[in-house]
């Protein structure tokens, strides 16, 4: 972390109005607990056969019951929200990137984003009693690191989805058409799986997320342009070095070291 001019800014995060209220980095090597990098914000616990691949990401196989679970009430208290990550993926369509939903899909209230779903395309789907605008993307790579940032801002009724640091779509419409996030506050957040899984004994059509997540975080509010392509260009957050902590801890250890003997003398 950095200070820019009084501000707190987090490694892949661009300096902004907008506050960074969640971030995961995955940089961790080993157990199924990812740490929030924001002060205060719940940490993320991988599920099934996902696993923390020792580069900064964790990769998640595919198979039942595989996912990362974000924890519950992320929305809360937001009017508008943009979703940031970087990711790579392999395999069918339909493919989950994150949700959020009450594992109850048929109260029809749920709002998630999934890769080559609707003709192929990445689409970012609000559903409040059954209401609300699909918006389509367009095809993403397989096999590819991706940055995406997604943009829902019911305030001024807008959606929007970029990918690599420009827009791909976006829509303006009417206020029906982009439900507001209250629909959504004390959901369940999660990566690689869909609401439709867990929805009362449903077999799904979606599959689970066979990829890799690199990064992932949760603004409250809606980022422009420019700082979703500063973003871009910072890239994911870094992968410390593996002696990078025993040498902080080291340093501290000297400088309190030094402190006692002061006092003492």
């Amino acid at each position: 972390m950095a200070v820019i001019g009084g501000v707190a800014v987090f490694a892949g995060a661009s300096a902004s109005a907008q506050t960074l209220i969640d971030q995961w980095n995955f940089n961790e090597t080993s157990g199924t607990t990812a740490a929030n990098t924001v002060g205060g914000g719940a940490s993320a616990s991988l599920m099934g056969g996902a696993t923390f691949n020792g580069s900064g990401g964790v990769a998640l196989n595919g198979t039942t019951g595989t996912g990362i679970s974000l924890g519950s009430g992320l929305l809360n208290g937001l009017t508008s929200v943009t979703f940031e990550g970087w990711f790579s993926y392999t395999g069918a369509a339909n493919n989950p990137l994150f949700s959020f939903n009450n594992n109850n899909i048929w109260s029809g209230t749920y709002l998630r984003f999934n890769l080559n779903g609707h003709s192929g395309n990445d689409y970012i789907e609000p559903i409040s009693g059954w209401g609300g605008h699909v918006l389509n993307g367009t095809p993403l790579a397989n096999n590819t690191l991706l940055h995406l940032a997604v943009v829902y801002d019911p305030s001024t009724s807008y959606e929007a989805i970029y990918v690599n640091g420009s827009l791909a779509t976006s829509y303006s419409g009417a206020p029906a058409d982009v439900p507001a996030l209250s629909n959504y506050a004390g959901f369940n957040g999660s990566i690689g799986l869909s609401p439709w899984i867990s929805a009362n004994g449903y077999t799904p059509d979606d599959p689970y997320l066979n990829g890799t997540i690199d990064q992932f975080s949760i603004y409250n509010g809606a980022l422009s342009g420019s700082q979703i392509a500063a973003d871009f260009a910072a890239g994911p957050a870094p992968v410390p070095e593996p002696g990078t902590c025993a040498m902080l801890a080291g340093g501290i250890g000297m400088l309190l070291a030094g402190f006692r003997l002061r006092k003492n003398k």
